[in-house]
C-alpha cells in the first residue's frame, strides 16, 4: 500500500483508522477531517501494522474496530500501543456490552468509542478526553 502525503496534510495531526467495513471507513475519515485530522485508514489488520510503522513519526492516535475478520481488535490495538507507547489508541464497537470485556481486557478506561459516535465524540477522544463518546 502506497501513500503519498500532501504537504497540507503533513501539517495536520494524523490518525490511522482501521475497520473492515468501507463505510465505516469513509465516514470516520470525514469526520476526522471535519476536527482537522488526516486520516490514513486500513481494511486489513496486518496491512494497519505496516502502514502505521511507515508512517509512525505522524500518527498521533489510532482507531481499531473491536471485530473483524481473523483479527482482534483490542490484540491488535496493544501492538500499536507497544510499538508506539505515546500514540492514543481508542478501540471503536457499536456493542455497547463490549465496554467492560474491553476495559478488562487492558485497553485504557476511556479509549473505547461506541459507534455511532458524534464528531464532537470523536473530536473529543482524539484530543484524549473521555472517548465513551456515543451519538448526540
Amino acid at each position: 500500500m502506497s501513500f503519498q502525503p500532501s504537504s497540507r496534510s503533513l501539517a495536520l495531526p494524523q490518525v490511522l483508522i482501521v475497520d473492515d467495513d468501507a463505510a465505516v471507513l469513509d465516514v470516520a475519515r470525514s469526520m476526522a477531517r471535519a476536527v482537522g485530522w488526516h486520516a490514513l485508514v486500513c481494511d486489513h489488520p496486518g496491512q494497519a501494522v505496516e502502514l502505521f510503522r511507515e508512517h509512525a513519526d505522524r500518527i498521533r492516535a489510532v482507531l481499531v474496530d473491536l471485530h473483524m475478520p481473523g483479527a482482534d481488535g483490542v490484540a491488535l490495538a496493544r501492538t500499536f500501543r507497544e510499538l508506539a507507547p505515546d500514540t492514543r489508541v481508542l478501540v471503536m464497537t457499536g456493542d455497547t456490552l463490549e465496554e467492560d470485556r474491553i476495559t478488562a481486557s487492558g485497553v485504557e478506561p476511556g479509549c473505547i468509542l461506541i459507534k455511532p459516535f458524534s464528531i464532537g465524540g470523536l473530536q473529543q477522544a482524539l484530543a484524549g478526553g473521555d472517548a465513551a463518546a456515543r451519538a448526540a
